[in-house]
């Protein structure tokens, strides 16, 4: 991989060395985050990078079956996403 280190590009975490995943940090104050992600994917060793991913609980409305007036009552539901690894982010 091409020197980031303008960037002070770093290495945080091998999060797994069979897939070659590795987490990055870097000074945002030196490039922001989109601009560096696109010459990281320009690197002709990076087969793919991407920005860290936030997860959020969702509030939603749902409909309470046993409420004999129909009320809308609000609930929390997690829907988090399919990635097997995404807990380990």
């Amino acid at each position: 991989m091409a020197s980031y280190s303008q960037y002070e590009l770093s290495e945080i975490e091998i999060i797994s060395k069979r897939l070659n995943l590795v987490y990055f940090s870097f000074d945002n104050e030196l490039i922001d985050e989109e601009s560096l992600l696109v010459l990281i994917n320009k690197d002709p060793i990076v087969r793919a990078a991407q920005l860290n991913h936030f997860y959020e609980q969702e509030i939603i409305e749902v409909y309470e079956e046993d409420n004999m007036e129909n009320d809308i009552g609000s609930s929390n539901r997690n829907i988090p996403p399919n990635d097997p690894l995404f807990y380990r982010q």
